[in-house]
């Protein structure tokens, strides 16, 4: 149920929305059947101008415009195998003087004895379908729902914005919120615990909704508590929390850290710490507020103010708008307000951006519960600081679970909303507030604690997702969030911002980190013999060389294992190694014809040998001088490092060097009841 109620700024109305629950592709289709009559409600053909993306001509066109962009927002959030039945229709709903009902809705039915579920809880029509993958009442609708469409004539001027922009101006309910509020409540966002008695709808049988509810001072589930335990639970104001893993990790980066926090020198007993911030004002998280707390003079705060000045002012609700008090408030010297609601807890205290462009304040600002604001008002002499907590996440206990709203005294929409507190605002909080959105990140995130199931691919970031970017998500493009629903990183085949190269995305080498081979830093990589980053020379001996080739003969060092190193000296230096010849007489000639040769004497000049045939070698070298380096033994005639004087070229050497290189190779198990919300 929505109701809607009037409050003027500077001449201006000031539109706050009240919504209660009633009796409510990506992945999941909603098949809207219309319940109206000709020329009423969807069929209205009452011409219109198309509004803010809507492009409907006639006011039914847009009413289905508009309820329909709300289904695809659910639609693209949800999984499910089964279409899911809404049925809507717009009709004269209830209204008075300053509140009217804007809409209801709620599961068309419930079903025990869900296949490969807890047989005693009672699921919601859409939910049992979508569990088990096919329907398991036909013909019975998954979601009921009703519109006002007689707004106009509770308030004057007041109307139906149709937009699907969010723009929803003062004198305006936005229906998009609204529908994707009440279509909330008809997925199973809702307790079926009774508000009067405590119990549960069928047989003491929870919901999926209420067995994700904690209450925080017994630290037990609702499902474990007696009735008249779980009514007292439904009126203690933030003691009321959800449950579930998936919507208090969404809440931990969905909500705005920076939670309002009292606490009073000396401490008043059974103040409650339930304050709620402002869309406007300067916030707690730049600096807490340490003063008295006084009342305003005039009490109504409506006019000039006196008596305030360097204290923390409390203004009552009154018939004046909370932008007149606190501007009267500011002027007067008041550090901080204290905005006192009418309700327990504190409705949310957002204000239009057409209110604030008539009326603006800077003055720190919270709501406070009636109760709380007497035991102020009761102990004028305590000291009163309003700190914010700039970790916590606006809308959660310190144990990072989100609120349920609780109140007092118990209303419909007890226990079947998200507390106000939450900043951003909810789209299923208890009232609709100025803030128009559409965002349902946190309540699709309960939901699926509940068991529906969210998809990649629905431009929402849900549970265990890094990114969703919906239709542009890419396995192709650069910096896209991936079809898997992860952020675009080294590894994923595609060349993105900071990369070089990226896997198999071209035919050059890439390394693990997204880089191009280079050698000299410091990775042995494809093609090189080693790779000792700066450490590379191609002066020091034993280094890796800058080509990032391994050390060897020839390189210009003399590393381990070499007496030399050719391309340094390559006149004294073969193979590495020094190379001496003797240093006396000149080696004999010889007689390959038959003749002996002639002898060759140490320094002497060599003899002549005569011609002939057959004959042997005979001529020797000359005697080494004792300095040279030969390790044959002394021979003379093949050592390594002594040249044989006189080697004819037909005759080769047989010592050879090798390189070697390494190579861096429904049935259902019981009769279904069908319970009507």
């Amino acid at each position: 149920m929505s109701t809607h109620s009037r409050a003027s700024v500077a001449g201006l109305l000031a539109a706050g929305l009240s919504i209660l629950p009633g009796s409510a592709r990506a992945a999941a289709t909603f098949e809207l059947v219309v319940l109206d009559q000709p020329g009423v409600g969807f069929l209205d053909e009452t011409p219109a101008t198309p509004v803010g993306g809507n492009t409907g001509t006639t006011v039914g066109e847009q009413r289905t415009q508009a309820f329909q962009y709300a289904l695809d927002v659910w639609g693209a959030a949800l999984d499910s195998p089964v279409p899911i039945i809404v049925e809507a229709s717009f009709a004269p709903l209830e209204c008075s003087a300053t509140s009217a009902v804007l809409g209801q809705a709620g599961p068309g039915g419930f079903e025990f004895y869900v296949p490969g579920q807890d047989p005693l809880v009672l699921f919601p029509e859409a939910l049992a379908d979508r569990l088990v993958g096919y329907d398991l009442a036909p013909g019975v609708p998954d979601i009921q729902s009703e519109f006002n469409g007689a707004l106009g004539d509770c308030f004057p001027g007041m109307d139906w914005y149709y937009g699907i922009d969010a723009q929803a101006f003062d004198d305006k309910a936005d229906l998009v919120m609204t529908v994707l509020h009440e279509i909330g409540h008809g997925l199973g966002f809702l307790s079926t615990a009774d508000n009067t008695t405590g119990a549960f709808l069928s047989d003491g049988s929870p919901d999926p909704f209420s067995k994700l509810l904690v209450d925080t001072a017994s630290g037990q589930a609702w499902d474990l508590l007696t009735d008249a335990e779980r009514l007292e639970s439904m009126s203690a104001i933030r003691g009321l929390v959800w449950g579930g893993q998936f919507g208090n990790a969404a809440a931990a980066t969905w909500l705005t850290p920076g939670a309002p926090h009292i606490r009073t020198t000396p401490a008043i007993t059974g103040l409650n710490d339930a304050l709620i911030d402002a869309n406007f004002g300067r916030k707690l998280v730049e600096g807490a507020i340490t003063g008295l707390a006084v009342p305003p003079d005039p009490a109504d705060g409506c006019s000039y103010i006196t008596g305030v000045s360097g204290n923390i002012v409390l203004l009552p609700y009154a018939a004046c708008h909370p932008l007149n008090q606190l501007a009267y408030a500011e002027e007067a010297g008041a550090i901080a307000g204290i905005i006192v609601a009418n309700e327990s807890p504190p409705p949310a205290l957002d204000q239009s951006p057409e209110d604030l462009a008539i009326v603006s304040t800077n003055l720190p600002t919270v709501g406070m519960a009636p109760e709380d604001a007497a035991l102020l008002a009761a102990n004028p002499s305590v000291t009163v600081e309003l700190y914010a907590e700039p970790t916590q996440p606006t809308g959660v206990d310190d144990e990072g679970r989100v609120y349920i709203y609780a109140s007092e005294p118990i209303t419909s929409s007890s226990a079947s909303h998200i507390d106000p507190v939450v900043r951003p605002d909810a789209v299923l909080e208890p009232s609709q507030t100025a803030q128009v959105h559409h965002d349902i990140t946190l309540e699709r995130a309960m939901l699926r604690d509940m068991g529906w199931a969210t998809t990649c691919g629905n431009g929402m970031l849900d549970a265990g997702e890094t990114c969703d970017n919906g239709m542009q998500n890419s396995n192709t493009v650069a910096d896209a969030c991936r079809l898997s629903c992860v952020l675009a990183a080294c590894g994923d085949d595609v060349v993105d911002t900071g990369e070089q190269c990226d896997g198999t995305a071209d035919q050059m080498p890439c390394k693990a980190d997204c880089t191009r081979p280079v050698c000299g830093d410091g990775t042995v990589d494809m093609g090189e013999e080693c790779d000792s980053g700066a450490m590379n020379s191609d002066s020091a001996p034993n280094a890796c060389r800058t080509t990032c080739e391994s050390p060897s003969c020839g390189d210009g060092v003399v590393d381990t294992g070499e007496s030399c190193d050719d391309a340094a000296t390559p006149a004294t230096c073969s193979g590495c190694v020094v190379l001496m010849t003797g240093t006396g007489g000149t080696a004999g000639t010889v007689n390959l014809t038959g003749g002996t040769s002639g002898a060759v004497s140490s320094g002497g000049t060599a003899g002549a040998g005569a011609p002939g045939s057959g004959g042997t070698l005979a001529g020797s070298a000359g005697s080494p001088p004792v300095d040279e380096l030969d390790d044959d033994g002394g021979k003379g005639n093949g050592g390594c490092g002594c040249r044989v004087a006189g080697r004819s070229p037909a005759s080769p050497s047989l010592l050879a060097f090798a390189a070697l290189g390494v190579w861096v190779l429904r049935r259902r198990s019981a009769p279904a009841k069908v319970a009507r919300a």
